[in-house]
């Protein structure tokens, strides 16, 4: 179980399932909505995760222009869990106070987008210009990859739909439930 909060308290989530390993988004609209080098997001899928305080200090902001929307606490300003598609909720790492002490950074996207100062230090996969995920409607699910004859999850980040690995890790079970 991974239990998670933003900086002040006001608004906190339970996740009981599995979840993805961390996806670090590094295009330059998440680092400018949080300040940093990219933005560390888990996946869950809706039937895991539970607000469990704080509705009514979620705030949103849409870009005028694009599919992006972040949600954030009105009181502290913390990014918060939004929608990634209709199954499933994107979470930023960041905001994780107990459990998911195996999560690792699986994945780099949009990685050519990087701020200069920023050094990828970790083992997550590369994708410069995101050109090795594949984009589909939010309505797919699984899909198995030809060439790696790995299953993949279409998820989203905060910028687009990606592919991830589902993994086959004592939190992360591979039971296509993510």
């Amino acid at each position: 179980m991974i239990k998670g909060e933003c900086v002040c308290g006001a608004v906190r989530f339970t996740i009981s399932g599995p979840t993805s390993q961390v996806i670090l988004c590094h295009c330059s609209i998440c680092r400018k909505s949080v300040g940093a080098g990219g933005i560390p997001i888990i996946i869950a899928s809706n039937q895991f995760f539970n607000w469990d305080r704080g509705l009514d200090s979620i705030k949103s902001w849409s870009k005028p222009v694009g599919d992006w929307t972040t949600n954030f606490c009105s009181v502290c300003g913390s990014p918060l869990p939004r929608e990634n598609d209709s199954n499933s909720m994107a979470i930023p790492a960041g905001l994780i106070k107990q459990g998911g002490d195996d999560l690792k950074v699986q994945h780099h996207i949009y990685s050519s987008y990087k701020a200069a100062w920023d050094e990828i230090g970790d083992d997550g996969v590369i994708h410069p210009r995101n050109s090795e995920a594949q984009r589909v409607s939010a309505n797919k699910n699984t899909h198995c990859d030809a060439r790696t004859a790995v299953p993949l999850y279409f998820g989203r980040t905060h910028c687009l739909h990606v592919a991830i690995e589902k993994l086959n890790t004592p939190n992360n079970q591979n039971n296509g439930s993510i």
